[in-house]
């Protein structure tokens, strides 16, 4: 199974029902099928979820499936809303599927298709979380979190990581094999599109309004090679102006 990171526009659902049934729409045949309430561990159906929310006056939520989850909420440091189906896409044509309705609103910023596992390592800063997971970080650069005593501790420097994600103003930089960019990921980046369609080494539709991209016919799962270089090839054109 693979996933999808979007951003959105902060605060631009105010009933959370209305972006769930945007998903919703696109998989009827989970239908039937009973999911769990992140924050309160009660047990709804698919189908019901939407009505759920709005039982609840829920404005943000977090869904458990046996296998994967799916998360929307706003961050409000970064002026952001964040949404995560993890672990719940089969493959491109269905992450295609999960956002066929979303891409067309004007409150979508940008979204990529990625390999969770990947993306959990790319960006893991937690020594201890490598010592849990009996992974070694013995070949990984290190450095202090800058925090004051006793708060200063060494972590993992995530920096140069192709793969690592950053928190910005109004989006996350964040880079995936498929990519789907709206209208406001340009207003707030300050990306050119013109260049970005100009770019003869990436696979390139628009739909409507929408700029989907395509560096690689699967996820990304190393940051080695020539996975690496066409992550930061990714980076370098995508974020360049706003760095």
């Amino acid at each position: 199974m693979y996933s999808i990171k979007a951003t959105l526009e902060y605060e631009g659902f105010h009933y959370s029902k209305e972006l769930w049934d945007f998903l919703r729409e696109t998989h009827f045949n989970f239908d039937g099928l009973k999911i769990e309430d992140g924050y309160s561990g009660k047990k709804v159906l698919f189908e019901d979820f939407g009505n759920y929310l709005n039982l609840h006056d829920m404005e943000d939520f977090r869904v458990e499936f046996s296998d994967g989850s799916i998360d929307y909420g706003d961050v409000n440091d970064s002026n952001l809303a964040t949404l995560y189906i993890k672990n719940l896409v089969l493959n491109e044509a269905d992450a295609d599927q999960w956002l066929i309705h979303l891409i067309q609103d004007d409150r979508f910023v940008h979204a990529a298709f990625y390999d969770f596992e990947y993306d959990i390592w790319q960006n893991m800063d937690d020594l201890m979380y490598y010592e849990t997971s009996n992974r070694s970080y013995d070949h990984l650069p290190l450095k202090s979190n800058g925090l004051p005593f006793p708060l200063e501790a060494t972590v993992v420097d995530t920096n140069n990581n192709p793969g690592r994600y950053v928190f910005r103003n109004g989006y996350i930089e964040f880079v995936g094999s498929v990519m789907w960019l709206g209208e406001q990921f340009w207003e707030k980046t300050g990306t050119c599109k013109d260049m970005v369609l100009a770019c003869d080494w990436l696979e390139i539709k628009e739909i409507g309004s929408v700029i989907r991209i395509k560096a690689l016919d699967k996820v990304f799962t190393t940051a080695e090679g020539r996975e690496g270089e066409l992550q930061n090839n990714l980076r370098n054109l995508l974020y360049f102006y706003n760095r």
